[in-house]
């Protein structure tokens, strides 16, 4: 039996001193945009949160399966394939080309899988911290 590991949990708070997230982005004087993938949101945003405290400059925004048009408010929309790896295509809009774009998985494995981290020129970080025992 297979746990599916985007969908066992994790403790709100733990991640962010596991991924030693200030030793990994000190390289870079850029500004950052941390990027949630689908609906796991949540502790990206968090994490995003904790760098801002950090004196980071920070934006956050995250991946979404609902395509829009260019137009308006949207300059700009970058396609690519999912990170579950269902070949459903994901969105991410107005990515600022300024800013080192640091891609957050819940689990180790769709980081390694995924290639937006690399397309974009900036990082994956995975996050796996189980509430439960799988």
């Amino acid at each position: 039996m297979t746990t599916d590991p985007a969908r066992i949990g994790v403790m709100a708070g733990r991640w962010v001193d596991t991924l030693s997230l200030g030793e990994r982005v000190k390289a870079s004087e850029r500004p950052l945009t941390v990027i949630g993938t689908g609906e796991y949101a949540y502790t990206p945003f968090r994490i995003a949160l904790a760098l801002e405290e950090a004196g980071y400059d920070v934006r956050y925004q995250s991946t979404t399966r609902s395509p829009i048009l260019i137009g308006d408010a949207i300059a700009q929309r970058w396609e690519f394939p999912d990170h579950q790896g269902d070949g459903i295509p994901n969105y991410l809009y107005n990515l600022d080309p300024e800013r080192w774009p640091l891609v957050i998985y819940e689990h180790p494995a769709l980081a390694a899988a995924h290639t937006l981290a690399q397309d974009l020129g900036g990082l994956a970080f995975a996050v796996e911290v189980p509430c439960r025992a799988s």
